[in-house]
Protein backbone atom coordinates (compact mmCIF):
# COMPACT_ATOMS: atom_id res chain seq x y z
CA UNK A 1 0.00 0.00 0.00
CA UNK A 2 0.73 3.39 0.07
CA UNK A 3 2.59 5.27 3.03
CA UNK A 4 0.71 8.72 3.87
CA UNK A 5 2.95 11.55 5.97
CA UNK A 6 0.62 13.15 8.28
CA UNK A 7 2.26 16.49 9.00
CA UNK A 8 -0.54 17.64 11.51
CA UNK A 9 -1.96 15.16 13.35
CA UNK A 10 -4.51 17.25 15.03
CA UNK A 11 -7.84 15.18 14.89
CA UNK A 12 -9.71 18.64 15.21
CA UNK A 13 -8.66 22.40 15.18
CA UNK A 14 -10.69 25.31 16.45
CA UNK A 15 -11.58 27.93 13.63
CA UNK A 16 -13.36 30.79 15.07
CA UNK A 17 -16.07 29.48 16.95
CA UNK A 18 -15.72 26.36 15.15
CA UNK A 19 -14.57 22.86 15.92
CA UNK A 20 -13.39 21.15 12.28
CA UNK A 21 -11.80 17.93 11.61
CA UNK A 22 -7.98 18.07 10.27
CA UNK A 23 -5.28 15.97 8.76
CA UNK A 24 -5.18 13.94 11.66
CA UNK A 25 -8.45 12.38 10.95
CA UNK A 26 -8.15 11.40 7.64
CA UNK A 27 -5.01 9.99 8.74
CA UNK A 28 -6.24 7.90 11.63
CA UNK A 29 -8.97 6.05 9.33
CA UNK A 30 -6.04 5.00 6.89
CA UNK A 31 -4.22 3.74 9.45
CA UNK A 32 -7.25 2.04 10.78
CA UNK A 33 -8.47 0.40 7.18
CA UNK A 34 -4.76 -0.78 7.47
CA UNK A 35 -2.70 1.81 6.13
CA UNK A 36 0.86 3.36 6.76
CA UNK A 37 0.82 6.36 7.97
CA UNK A 38 4.34 8.66 9.73
CA UNK A 39 2.91 10.77 11.67
CA UNK A 40 4.51 14.16 12.21
CA UNK A 41 4.37 17.12 14.15
CA UNK A 42 3.14 17.84 17.60
CA UNK A 43 3.25 15.74 19.93
CA UNK A 44 5.75 13.37 18.48
CA UNK A 45 9.52 13.64 19.51
CA UNK A 46 10.76 14.66 15.84
CA UNK A 47 8.72 18.50 16.03
CA UNK A 48 10.17 19.35 19.17
CA UNK A 49 13.79 18.25 18.24
CA UNK A 50 13.44 20.17 15.32
CA UNK A 51 12.53 23.04 17.28
CA UNK A 52 15.25 23.01 20.00
CA UNK A 53 17.92 22.43 17.36
CA UNK A 54 16.50 25.29 14.87
CA UNK A 55 16.29 27.46 17.99
CA UNK A 56 20.10 26.38 19.21
CA UNK A 57 21.65 26.99 15.39
CA UNK A 58 20.23 30.67 15.29
CA UNK A 59 21.31 31.62 18.90
CA UNK A 60 24.18 29.92 18.04
CA UNK A 61 24.80 27.81 21.23
CA UNK A 62 24.56 24.00 21.43
CA UNK A 63 20.87 21.98 22.11
CA UNK A 64 21.53 21.57 25.66
CA UNK A 65 21.24 25.12 26.26
CA UNK A 66 17.99 25.62 24.82
CA UNK A 67 15.15 26.20 26.95
CA UNK A 68 11.81 25.81 24.93
CA UNK A 69 8.23 25.92 26.19
CA UNK A 70 5.48 24.00 24.16
CA UNK A 71 2.12 25.66 23.49
CA UNK A 72 -0.58 23.83 22.71
CA UNK A 73 -4.53 23.20 23.75
CA UNK A 74 -4.50 19.49 22.97
CA UNK A 75 -4.62 17.30 26.40
CA UNK A 76 -4.33 14.54 24.22
CA UNK A 77 -1.55 15.55 22.43
CA UNK A 78 0.26 18.96 22.68
CA UNK A 79 0.65 18.41 26.21
CA UNK A 80 1.52 14.67 26.96
CA UNK A 81 4.22 15.29 23.76
CA UNK A 82 5.62 18.49 25.32
CA UNK A 83 5.76 16.41 28.87
CA UNK A 84 7.54 13.05 26.42
CA UNK A 85 10.16 15.53 25.16
CA UNK A 86 11.14 17.21 28.67
CA UNK A 87 9.84 20.30 27.71
CA UNK A 88 7.40 22.80 30.29
CA UNK A 89 4.34 23.31 28.31
CA UNK A 90 1.63 26.17 28.65
CA UNK A 91 -1.73 24.58 27.90
CA UNK A 92 -4.49 27.20 25.95
CA UNK A 93 -7.58 26.25 27.87
CA UNK A 94 -9.90 28.26 25.51
CA UNK A 95 -9.14 25.89 22.84
CA UNK A 96 -10.64 22.38 22.11
CA UNK A 97 -10.62 21.21 25.62
CA UNK A 98 -13.03 23.95 26.34
CA UNK A 99 -14.92 24.09 22.52
CA UNK A 100 -15.49 20.42 23.76
CA UNK A 101 -17.79 21.31 26.86
CA UNK A 102 -15.46 20.76 29.44
CA UNK A 103 -15.31 23.27 32.22
CA UNK A 104 -12.27 24.76 32.97
CA UNK A 105 -12.55 27.65 34.99
CA UNK A 106 -10.31 27.09 38.12
CA UNK A 107 -6.95 25.58 38.54
CA UNK A 108 -8.56 22.25 40.12
CA UNK A 109 -10.58 21.94 36.38
CA UNK A 110 -7.18 22.10 34.82
CA UNK A 111 -5.30 19.93 36.64
CA UNK A 112 -8.69 16.95 35.85
CA UNK A 113 -8.77 17.39 32.77
CA UNK A 114 -5.10 16.68 32.23
CA UNK A 115 -4.90 13.86 34.77
CA UNK A 116 -7.43 12.00 32.66
CA UNK A 117 -4.63 12.45 30.11
CA UNK A 118 -2.11 10.86 32.55
CA UNK A 119 -0.35 14.45 32.01
CA UNK A 120 0.08 17.87 33.37
CA UNK A 121 1.47 21.53 31.85
CA UNK A 122 3.78 23.90 34.33
CA UNK A 123 1.32 26.76 33.14
CA UNK A 124 -2.14 27.51 31.53
CA UNK A 125 -3.94 30.47 30.36
CA UNK A 126 -7.12 30.75 28.36
CA UNK A 127 -5.74 31.95 25.16
CA UNK A 128 -2.63 32.84 23.43
CA UNK A 129 -2.25 36.53 22.59
CA UNK A 130 -0.19 39.15 22.08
Amino acid sequence: GKQLICANPDRLVQVGDQNIYCGGAVAELYENMGGDVVWLGKPYPAVYERAQTMLAKMLNTDIDSVHALAIGDGPKTDIPGAEQAGLDALFITGGLAGAMGRNLDTVEDIAQVLNEENTHAAFAQRHLAW
